[in-house]
C-alpha cells in the first residue's frame, strides 16, 4: 500500500499554474505503449476495469508522466501506481461521504467559475487540454476534494493535544525550532548595472549619513523597492547574494546581478543563530501533531475501505 501522501497525490489540477504545466511534456493516451497491460487491470466493489476504462481513468495523470512513452515497462509502472491512486482517493472520498462530509456541487462549481474568470478563454482551453480534463470532470474532482477536506477538518477537531505534549515534542526536536544564522537586507530594483565606481559613491554619502532613496533619486537611478529580506549564512555562501557573505558591512550597498536583474542590496542587521520561543511555535505544533494523527487514521481507514470494497490491482509490479 502507498503512503497517504500518495494517497491525496489528486489535488485541485484546475489550480495548476500554466507556467509549470505548459513545462511538460504532453504524452496523449494513444502514445502510451500498453503492450504489458493485462485485459482486466481492477477490481474495486465487484467490479472489473477492463484496459480500456482504466486507461480513461489515468488520463487526468497524464501531465505527471515522466520517460519515454514507447517504454512498456515505465508505461505499465505509471498506470499501476495512477490506478492505486486513483482507488485509494476514491475510497477517501466515500469514506467522507459516509462520514456526512460531502460538499457541495453548487459550490464547487463556483470555485471553478471564480479560477476561470481570471483566465482567458485561451489560456483556459489550453490548461483543461495540459490535464487532459473536461470542465465537468475538473469540477467534479474539485467537489471530492473539498469533500476529502471536510472529513479532515472533522477528524482535526476531534483530536487534542495539550500543551505538554506540545512542550516534549519542542524541547525534543530543538533543531526543528532554531532560526538559522544570516542577514536581513533590502533590496532594490533597479534597471541598469552599476559600475564599482558608483557603488563606491553611494556608499560613501551614505557614510555620511544621507538618505539611500534620496541619493538614488539625486544620481537619477529609477528603482523599485522590495519587501525585507532573510537569508541563512548557508543559502548566503551559495546564492547570487554571496559577495554578501563574511564581513559584509552593515548599511553599505553591494550591487548584485539576481535572476530577476540587478538590484542594489543593503543589510541591516546580523542575525544569530537562536532557539525560537516556545509560545511563538506552540500553535504550529499541536497543529502539526493532530495532522499527523488524522494522516495515521486515514491511512488505516483507507486501507480497511479498499478490503471491504475487494480492490485488487492486477497490474503487476
Amino acid at each position: 500500500m502507498t503512503k497517504l501522501s500518495k494517497f491525496l497525490f489528486l489535488s485541485f489540477l484546475c489550480v495548476i499554474k500554466l507556467s509549470l504545466t505548459s513545462q511538460v511534456k504532453k504524452v496523449t493516451l494513444e502514445e502510451l505503449n500498453t503492450s504489458l497491460l493485462p485485459q482486466v487491470c481492477i477490481q474495486y466493489d465487484d467490479i472489473q476495469y477492463d484496459k480500456n476504462q482504466s486507461l480513461q481513468i489515468i488520463k487526468q495523470y497524464l501531465a505527471y508522466y515522466v520517460g519515454a512513452p514507447s517504454d512498456a515497462q515505465t508505461v505499465k509502472s505509471f498506470i499501476r501506481n495512477s490506478l492505486e491512486q486513483y482507488f485509494s482517493f476514491k475510497a477517501l472520498y466515500e469514506l467522507s461521504r459516509n462520514a456526512g462530509c460531502a460538499a457541495d456541487m453548487d459550490e464547487a462549481r463556483k470555485f471553478y467559475d471564480a479560477y476561470s474568470n481570471r483566465l482567458s478563454l485561451s489560456k483556459l482551453i489550453e490548461e483543461l487540454s495540459v490535464l487532459n480534463l473536461s470542465k465537468e470532470e475538473i469540477i467534479r474532482i474539485i467537489y471530492e476534494k473539498q469533500s476529502v477536506q471536510n472529513y479532515r477538518k472533522k477528524l482535526f477537531k476531534n483530536y487534542l493535544i495539550g500543551e505538554a505534549e506540545a512542550m516534549l515534542y519542542y524541547h525534543e526536536n530543538k533543531n526543528t525550532f532554531t532560526q538559522a544564522a544570516g542577514l536581513k537586507f533590502n533590496s532594490y530594483k533597479i534597471e541598469n548595472a552599476l559600475t564599482s565606481s558608483d557603488v563606491q559613491s553611494i556608499n560613501r554619502l551614505l557614510a555620511q549619513g544621507l538618505s539611500f532613496e534620496k541619493i538614488l533619486q539625486q544620481k537619477g537611478i529609477s528603482f523599485t523597492p522590495l519587501p525585507e529580506q532573510f537569508i541563512s549564512e548557508t543559502k548566503l555562501h551559495e546564492s547570487d547574494f554571496a559577495v554578501m557573505r563574511g564581513d559584509a558591512q552593515i548599511h553599505q550597498i553591494y550591487m548584485i546581478n539576481s535572476p530577476i536583474g540587478p538590484l542594489l542590496c543593503k543589510p541591516t542587521s546580523k542575525v544569530d543563530a537562536k532557539l525560537l520561543a516556545f509560545e511563538k511555535v506552540k500553535e504550529k505544533i499541536i497543529n502539526s501533531l493532530k495532522s499527523h494523527q488524522v494522516n495515521k487514521q486515514l491511512k488505516i481507514e483507507i486501507k480497511q475501505h479498499l478490503e471491504l470494497k475487494g480492490f485488487k490491482n492486477f497490474i503487476q509490479p
